[in-house]
């Protein structure tokens, strides 16, 4: 399963995501009991929908679905996959409530203010657009699809978000990763944009979005962030970073 094969496909009410292997998918976005840690504190396995043609997740503190749906790219119109052994699936933590850490790495994320909310939840639903035409693509930020040289100078891949109330920093970097200002495009796009987002700032590694209250930094870098973020706003290793 490569990236480039992983496409997010939002609906009203419904983030779903594409892979031709979503049992293997599933292991990076939830723990299993006893695991180290890694997910998303508090996503949970819900059902199987279907012969495996999708599966269900929910988000213990606020109620949101996710699927991770079968797909394809050889075969599109394919809904179920040929074969399906959630292996992986079963092994995920099934238990009903948050365990110590997931309340102490939810708790150290500062609040979020309903504007930035919907730029965020904007972004994420973007994260594979791009358009050959016009030359841009999100590329889940650091995995450029798009024919053009990598970056100089770009050691491992990264992401981190932080920030709060209406200002967040969106920071990332590494060999594939795609300009700041093609996010800045996706955001603020006619066609596919967020209504009402507008760039105040674009460029190769620095653009600026803002929706009404919120305003999104997005910044490119060739080293760690951790360099970056001042110590006040840094918290204990457990907490998830991408």
């Amino acid at each position: 399963m490569g990236w480039s094969d992983v496409v997010v496909s939002p609906q009203y009410d419904d983030l779903s995501i594409l892979s031709d292997l979503p049992d293997h998918l599933v292991q990076c976005l939830v723990g299993t009991p006893n695991g180290s840690g890694h997910g998303i504190p508090g996503l949970r396995p819900l059902a199987v929908e279907g012969s495996g043609d999708a599966l269900l997740m929910t988000h213990l503190p606020t109620g949101a679905l996710l699927r991770i749906r079968y797909h394809d790219p050889e075969t599109p119109k394919q809904r179920t996959p040929p074969w399906f052994y959630p292996t992986k699936w079963r092994r995920l933590r099934q238990d009903a409530a948050l365990d110590a850490q997931e309340r102490n790495t939810l708790d150290a994320i500062p609040p979020m203010q309903k504007d930035t909310v919907d730029l965020l939840a904007g972004l994420v639903a973007r994260l594979t657009c791009q358009s050959d035409k016009e030359g841009w693509a999100v590329g889940w930020l650091v995995r450029d699809p798009m024919s053009r040289p990598f970056r100089e100078q770009s050691g491992s891949d990264f992401t981190q978000l932080w920030g709060g109330e209406h200002h967040w920093t969106l920071r990332w970097g590494g060999y594939g990763a795609v300009p700041a200002r093609d996010v800045a495009r996706a955001l603020t796009h006619p066609i596919i944009g967020i209504l009402d987002a507008r760039a105040t700032k674009s460029t190769e590694t620095h653009a600026e979005v803002r929706l009404r209250k919120a305003r999104l930094t997005l910044e490119v870098h060739d080293i760690l962030i951790s360099e970056y973020f001042p110590s006040k706003n840094r918290t204990t290793p457990d907490e998830a970073r991408r």
